[in-house]
């Protein structure tokens, strides 16, 4: 038994490692033909540089699957099967924040929440939302470290994996209260208004509570001049 088992998991193995090595040689393949294009199209240093950077990040958070891979996967799955994944993949998300956790919000309203979520990539340096800017989405980061900065660019905060902002101007709409920027590689989804007011008739209670909240913290951020967030 031990030999059969040991013979098995070493099948495995090399079957890893095979599948790992035929993911690495695509992507080094998807990298080669960038570097030709760019070079056919005389794209400036600091641009190539910004994507070879953008896919080295990508193979080894992503363990070299690119999203076309991940989208085929998920094709595969049957609807229910793939709902379930994405659901639990983020629902824990959500209901870690206060202005979905209340008791009154129901888990199916989180799941219809979920399946609205729009993921967003953003590079070392790169400007999420702008100061002063008209916003309508709310962001949640999951990956990465973003960073709070005031109208003169100083430093306020720094944003981590399970952070998030923007939700009173997702809300209520209105102009975003600080600019806040990528520090390394982040990934974020967001939820934007037009999603939650397709959700809001389905779940009038939830809704309701979700305003509430909102709306207490919207009459909170009135009164703290050095709060960034909204």
């Amino acid at each position: 038994v031990g030999v059969v088992f040991y013979a098995t998991v070493v099948a495995y193995v090399h079957a890893l490692v095979h599948a790992t090595s035929i993911r690495t040689n695509a992507v080094r393949r998807k990298i080669d033909m960038a570097i030709d294009y760019m070079k056919y199209k005389q794209v400036p240093s600091k641009v190539r540089n910004e994507v070879l950077n953008y896919y080295e990040h990508f193979h080894k958070t992503l363990g070299a699957c690119d999203y076309n891979m991940l989208e085929e996967m998920l094709i595969d799955l049957p609807d229910e099967l793939r709902e379930q994944l994405v659901m639990e993949s983020n629902i824990a998300l959500l209901k870690k924040i206060p202005l979905f956790n209340a008791v009154s919000v129901s888990d199916a309203f989180i799941k219809k929440m979920v399946q609205s979520l729009k993921l967003h990539i953003y590079l070392p340096g790169a400007t999420i939302v702008k100061e002063g800017d008209s916003g309508t989405d709310m962001f949640f980061v999951t990956h990465g470290t973003c960073e709070v900065l005031n109208k003169t660019g100083q430093h306020i905060a720094d944003l981590y994996e399970g952070d998030y902002f923007g939700e009173i101007c997702m809300l209520f709409g209105g102009t975003r209260r600080a600019t806040v920027a990528a520090k390394s590689f982040c990934h974020l989804y967001s939820l934007s208004h037009g999603e939650f007011m397709d959700i809001a008739p389905t779940h009038p209670a939830c809704f309701a509570s979700v305003l509430k909240t909102g709306e207490d913290r919207r009459k909170q951020l009135k009164d703290e001049d050095d709060d960034v967030f909204g």
